[in-house]
């Protein structure tokens, strides 16, 4: 892959996620990582939901807790901090790296939140055992979709709570 990437003459954030995917996908956590690096390090900031999603997934699927703290401060150090696109990502990261309390606290300070964003917090709430705090937070929605019923159903199960679950359903 880096072959191919060094023949690119002019590397924007496209040819850049492309790679960063790449290695993410095929389970090169180490090269995904030196690769994000190695952007920033040539000055390509035109950084978007991809590449944050890409770098989230890889530290969540590879218990990188580190990894994602750095690129959330350079989020906010971007200001890209209060958006939807990069918080769905950044909540679901820190829920299944067991961090709900940050899940919840970036998910509490985003002053744009969407049904997506809903979802991915009640999710990270149920994998964690906060049952209480999932139904808080989904009969408190203003607009459910499917996935919002699925994802409580599903998680009240998981919790050992059927009676609950078929109430819901």
């Amino acid at each position: 892959m880096q072959e191919v990437f060094n023949l690119i003459p002019t590397r924007d954030g496209v040819s850049w996620n492309s790679l960063i995917s790449g290695y993410a996908r095929h389970g090169s956590a180490m090269e995904a990582v030196e690769a994000y690096n190695l952007m920033l390090r040539e000055g390509v900031f035109n950084l978007n939901r991809i590449t944050f999603s890409t770098v989230f997934s890889l530290a969540s699927s590879q218990g990188c807790g580190d990894l994602g703290r750095q690129v959330h401060g350079q989020i906010v150090k971007l200001g890209f901090g209060g958006y939807a696109f990069v918080g769905s990502p950044l909540v679901d990261m820190y829920a299944k790296l067991g961090y709900v309390h940050e899940a919840k606290r970036v998910f509490d300070e985003m002053p744009e939140r969407n049904v997506v964003t809903y979802n991915t917090m009640i999710a990270g709430l149920l994998r964690c055992g906060m049952v209480e705090d999932s139904r808080r937070l989904f009969y408190g929605m203003k607009d459910k979709d499917s996935i919002s019923w699925t994802t409580m159903v599903t998680g009240l199960m998981q919790n050992g709570l059927e009676e609950e679950a078929i109430d819901v359903f």
